[in-house]
């Protein structure tokens, strides 16, 4: 148990009665959601995923709404402006352009809350982070600290892409932000660690810190993407590949929130408390 801290489990956030669960609820940071899949196997699974991104959203927010809860945090996904930032890092300005069946979800639970909010006096904060690192962390950064830490040699040594992450600790404190700051409130607003740093640089710094040596050959982009398409996994190489930068300077603007840590340091701090 945390200390001043009352836990209420929700079996099934989208089968919850949400008078009782938000009965004294202030304000709501909402993180939940499936993620780290690929494309839906059946209309079965799609629904499924659909019923919790995306439904379940609406309902709490309408609860949210109707029961006079002062403000709701929904954590969305850098993924809805699309999967590759090109020359130019993604802003405040950036039209949504979502790429898969998971980042189109996250829009669309954006979209049915801001209907559900709409009126209500709920003040909701939207954020959009990139790739979130931190210890035992799922998805292609848990992947790629397995991969270094059992030295398996990564044909990733020629990506010389730029890729913006933020650490869970950093997201923590921009979540924390989002309780009281009236900034958050209204348009969305992207969030990023400060730097933003290639593939191969990546490995080769959470290689340096794990104290184990980077075998990563110079393997050129454009033959791993073509690999990628004919393996079926071009969604992957393209996250490894592609640059996906985020300006978060709205956000400061907004807020007066920036990451408060450097990327290298959390990169130490996740890979030690593994």
């Amino acid at each position: 148990m945390i200390p001043n801290v009352d836990l209420c489990e929700i079996s099934d956030i989208t089968q919850t009665n949400w008078r009782e669960a938000l009965h004294g609820v202030d304000a709501i940071v909402h993180l939940a959601a499936i993620a780290h899949r690929g494309s839906p196997r059946n209309d079965a699974d799609a629904s499924r995923v659909r019923s919790v991104n995306v439904s379940a959203v609406a309902q709490l927010t309408a609860a949210a709404g109707s029961l006079g809860v002062r403000r709701l945090i929904l954590l969305s996904s850098i993924g809805v402006l699309g999967s590759d930032s090109g020359t130019s890092a993604f802003d405040g300005s950036s039209p949504p352009a979502p790429h898969d069946f998971y980042s189109q979800t996250k829009l669309d639970a954006e979209h049915a809350a801001e209907n559900a909010a709409a009126n209500s006096t709920l003040e909701l904060c939207i954020v959009r982070p990139p790739l979130v690192y931190g210890p035992h962390a799922p998805g292609n950064f848990g992947r790629m600290i397995r991969w270094v830490a059992r030295g398996i040699p990564l044909p990733l040594g020629a990506i010389h892409n730029q890729r913006s992450l933020i650490s869970v600790w950093n997201l923590c404190d921009c979540l924390i932000t989002c309780l009281s700051s009236p900034g958050t409130v209204g348009k969305p607003f992207l969030v990023a660690d400060e730097e933003a740093i290639s593939t191969s640089e990546l490995l080769r710094l959470c290689a340096r810190l794990m104290g184990r040596p980077a075998r990563l050959l110079p393997m050129p982009a454009a033959l791993l993407r073509m690999a990628g398409a004919v393996l079926g996994r071009r969604a992957d190489i393209e996250r490894l590949c592609g640059t996906l930068v985020v300006n978060t300077r709205d956000t400061y603007l907004r807020t007066g929130w920036r990451a408060p840590h450097s990327l290298p340091d959390e990169l130490r701090r996740a890979l030690t408390s593994r």
